[in-house]
């Protein structure tokens, strides 16, 4: 009999886990409540918010699979004690942040559920050699293909244009962006994300050639995606795969990303991997403009590799699941 899986995630829209959901015939419930970045003592309130809005959804739809992102942790336990009681099981996808942030704390919970869990889906090489240890049954899932939409034209400048996806989080180089974008005049800078969150320093220091669009429409976001030469996504973190490094492939546009093992082993073709610095930052922006076709030519080459890896890794959940 067909199991019927439910995705959960306590976080505000997320295109990854939507098109996970989709490729797994699952519903999809992002459950949210107050503001987030908000009073960090006020976390413990929203949980349990999270929680009581959580359960009427559950019992409502009976999964036999619940699918719950992580972080946060609660959210897991929820699915869990719901599948306890009604015979269900869950599957964890568990994010980078989940072993580099507060949720740190906590790998001794996160363990304790992932060896109850139908598997734990990771998303590199890394995360996964943790959590082999712990014992648990694995599900590498790295690349998600997304059909993304054509999206409507985005003004661009004449030149040379790159975008770099961002939320203006702390893990991200932002001043250094701006910073490179000072070095090279000639190639025009599109940051996206909440801008209102920068530093006085970083808005001091944006040149002419470089344009905060701040949030837009999905379809003014993709259309700025295919329309610019190359897309940029960077982070501190290690063991971090980046979200707008993904979409970059499914559109087959070239990247420059932060020079991480991680970013390495996930795009080692179609892309220029540069140090977290200013100077890093704008020498991999001269080397793009300066080989666009070839980085363009092994990214669509890289994106059909990925997508019959993803092909396999994808069989395996189902199969999992299916079983379960």
């Amino acid at each position: 009999m067909e199991k019927k899986v439910l995705f959960l995630a306590w976080v505000n829209y997320l295109s990854r886990n939507a098109l996970l959901a989709d490729y797994l015939g699952a519903s999809i419930h992002f459950v949210t409540y107050g503001q987030r970045g908000g009073n960090p003592l006020l976390l413990p309130l929203r949980y349990i918010m999270q929680s009581f809005l959580t359960w009427p959804i559950l019992r409502k739809e009976k999964p036999d699979v619940i699918v719950v992102q992580v972080p946060p942790l609660p959210s897991a336990i929820v699915a869990y004690i719901y599948a306890v009681f009604f015979r269900a099981r869950i599957v964890i996808d568990t994010h980078s942040s989940t072993f580099i942030s507060f949720w740190r704390r906590l790998l001794w919970l996160h363990r304790w559920l992932s060896r109850r869990a139908l598997t734990t889906i990771v998303h590199n090489q890394q995360i996964k050699d943790i959590v082999d240890e712990w014992g648990c049954h694995t599900t590498y899932l790295g690349y998600i293909p997304g059909d993304y939409p054509q999206g409507e034209p985005y003004e661009l400048a004449q030149g040379f244009n790159v975008v770099a996806t961002c939320s203006f989080d702390p893990d991200e180089p932002i001043l250094e962006i701006v910073q490179a974008a000072q070095s090279v005049p000639e190639v025009n800078f599109y940051l996206t994300g909440n801008s209102s969150r920068a530093s006085e320093e970083i808005l001091a220091s944006k040149p002419d050639n470089c344009q905060f669009t701040g949030y837009v429409s999905n379809d003014a976001y993709f259309g700025l995606l295919r329309g610019v030469d190359a897309i940029m996504d960077f982070t501190k973190w290690e063991n971090t795969v980046l979200l707008g490094a993904h979409e970059a492939v499914s559109l087959g546009q070239p990247l420059v990303v932060s020079n991480s093992l991680t970013l390495r082993e996930n795009f080692p073709s179609g892309t220029v991997h540069v140090p977290n610095t200013a100077e890093g930052i704008a020498e991999g922006v001269r080397q793009m403009q300066a080989e666009h076709s070839r980085y363009k030519k092994e990214m669509l080459a890289l994106k059909e590799q990925l997508q019959s890896e993803f092909e396999q890794q994808l069989a395996s959940l189902q199969n999992r699941i299916a079983e379960a």
